[in-house]
């Protein structure tokens, strides 16, 4: 079967446009082509005897007079002979999974003023991991790609000079590049700003505005104490700015002095200042406003010529310094004390030179306004229920009423008692409820600095005393046995602790049921000794007594034990009914014994 050339190479040519990336299947470089051409595969060679397969009608050559036209760079259609050596194909090109690949770069804008952002993209037709911009502008950055996209936004240099910048993106060993057009931002008119008049000595604030592609400014003056290079923020749409603080010569000579501000060949500002003789300056102070309520703030203003200035007040909420080497008058605000009392009080300030030494004081005042808040109390007791003859304490806190005024207590008999009010403006006294004071609601009051108040006082009846019965089930045993000590109460609350006291003083805690009884299981040791011991209950101060009566045990002889040993060697005791029958009676006696208590309890009740 005859190799069909052109349709090889269609076929590479659509295999080549589905696997490149969407974005760049529209059109194929040339270059892409002629390398699908060049590796397209040569004719199967025919095997010898066989006869070419070609449509009948056609010469298996063509005429020697009219060779075929051979496009450069492709092989034979038909070669006769099989080549020596394959064509080389193409080198690949770096980064590209396969074949060749192209790169595309784009600018969100192609012109721009300085200081504008502008986005740069790359696309690649192969999934390339990472692309690098550059240019002048910027420098060199490296993006990672997502299926072949990336992109970086730069900020034109505000100091960049007008021109065209060149924008290259490389990607897999190939790079496409992009102009970008830079004009310039138009100057800003340099101008300068302060004080005009001012002291020699004194500190005083320049501002300086220019282009802010100038980077900073030089600011001089013949009476500065030295020269300022100050650097310029960007304050917005290309303008510089910078605002300092300059010193005034001690020698600076009265009269108009010119200030400078350089930028370069972005421009120069002029302005001037007027220099004072050096006046005296008198130590004063002021406060603003002279009136105010505790908490609020104040403004002062302190004048002298001194290194610092201390200033204080006891109606002030703390001490200021103010630094005077920056200027002869120095203000600033400072909180009054939230708590201080309605009146006048002073203001000092004492002004000192660089060494520590006094030069001189002022004094002013500030009021604290307001009127005193009018006192108020407050009575509470503890218990508020008491039965007749039970103490209870009365105790009042006060505000806005002095430490030490007197207190005022009366009970309900009409019996006055008194105590004074401490720091905190408390007091507290004890009272007590007549013996004989009949249940009901009493009333209690207290009086402090014209302010009265009061509280109820409520007498209840005594509640009944508490009852305990305990009772030993059985309450005869012998040594090594068991039993339970059941307490039996009235008037007493559930869970409630009943405390039961064996014969050796040890001490054990129940809790009563909501039928008003507890139990305690014992075991009495084997080695007690016969006879009787008496166990006790207490709860809320009643208690009750009861007697254990133990007795030894004693073992039967029979002649089903034999001296020593086990049943099964001739010795023991042998198998029978025997325990079973023991146990049998110490459960028959128990349900005895508390037939028993249950009896003795009908009687009592």
């Amino acid at each position: 079967m005859r190799f069909n050339k052109s349709l090889a190479v269609a076929g590479a040519l659509g295999l080549a446009v589905l696997t490149a990336a969407p974005a760049m299947a529209d059109e194929l470089p040339a270059d892409l082509v002629a390398a699908v051409e060049q590796q397209s595969p040569a004719p199967a060679e025919q095997p010898a005897g066989q006869p070419t397969e070609q449509p009948s009608g056609k010469p298996a050559e063509k005429p020697a007079d009219k060779p075929a036209e051979k496009p450069a760079g492709k092989p034979d259609a038909r070669p006769t002979e099989r080549p020596t050596e394959r064509p080389t194909p193409p080198a690949e090109t770096p980064g590209a999974e396969n074949g060749h690949h192209s790169v595309k770069l784009g600018l969100s804008t192609y012109e721009a003023k300085a200081g504008e952002q502008v986005t740069a993209r790359v696309h690649t037709s192969h999934r390339i991991d990472s692309a690098t911009f550059s240019s002048d502008l910027f420098g060199s950055r490296t993006v990672k790609l997502d299926r072949g996209f990336g992109e970086i936004t730069f900020t034109v240099p505000a100091k960049a000079d007008s021109g065209t910048f060149t924008v290259t993106v490389t990607a897999g060993g190939r790079s496409d590049s992009a102009g970008l057009k830079v004009t310039e931002v138009a100057a800003i008119e340099p101008r300068i700003g302060m004080k005009h008049v001012v002291a020699p000595g004194e500190s005083v604030t320049v501002d300086v505005v220019g282009d802010l592609r100038a980077g900073e400014a030089i600011v001089s003056g013949d009476a500065f104490e030295r020269t300022y290079t100050v650097p310029l923020k960007d304050a917005g749409e290309g303008v510089g700015r910078a605002t300092f603080t300059a010193v005034i010569a001690k020698d600076a000579k009265p009269g108009n002095s010119a200030v400078r501000a350089d930028f370069g060949r972005w421009g120069k500002a002029e302005g001037s200042i007027t220099v004072e003789a050096d006046k005296p300056v008198a130590f004063g102070i002021s406060v603003s406003p002279a009136a105010v309520k505790a908490g609020e703030k104040v403004t002062y203003t302190v004048t002298g010529k001194a290194a610092d200035a201390y200033i204080e007040s006891p109606a002030f909420w703390a001490k200021i310094t103010e630094n005077m080497t920056l200027g002869t008058t120095r203000s600033g605000q400072v909180p009054t004390n939230p708590e201080a009392k309605p009146g006048t009080y002073p203001v000092f300030v004492v002004f000192k030179d660089a060494a520590g030494a006094e030069v001189g004081r002022a004094r002013t005042s500030v009021t604290i306004k307001g009127e005193q808040a009018a006192p108020s109390v407050d009575l509470g007791l503890e218990p508020r229920a008491v039965v007749a003859g039970q103490s209870y304490h009365a105790g009042v806190t006060t505000k806005n009423v002095k430490p030490g005024s007197l207190v005022t207590f009366t009970d309900p008999g009409g019996k006055r008692h008194y105590a004074k009010t401490d720091a905190y403006g408390s007091a507290r006294v004890k009272l007590t409820a007549p013996k004989g004071t009949k249940p009901g609601r009493y009333t209690v009051t207290a009086e402090v600095a014209g302010k009265r108040d009061s509280a109820t006082l409520t007498v209840v009846k005594p509640a009944p005393k508490a009852q305990v019965n305990l009772v030993l089930n059985p309450s005869t045993v012998v040594a090594g046995g068991k039993f339970t000590a059941f307490v039996a109460t009235k008037h007493v609350a559930p869970g409630t602790k009943v405390v039961i006291v064996d014969p050796n003083g040890k001490a054990f805690k129940v809790s009563v049921n909501r039928f008003g009884v507890a139990a305690k299981r014992f075991h009495v040791p084997s080695y007690v000794k016969a006879g009787g011991y008496w166990f006790k209950a207490y709860v809320n101060g009643a208690s009750d007594a009861e007697k254990l009566t133990v007795k030894t045990r004693v073992v039967a002889q029979s002649d089903d034990l034999t001296p020593k040993g086990g049943a099964a060697t001739g010795g023991g005791l042998a198998q029978n009914n025997l325990a079973g029958v023991a146990l049998g009676g110490l459960l028959i006696a128990g349900g005895a014994g508390s037939a028993v208590w249950g009896r003795r309890k009908a009687e009592q009740a």
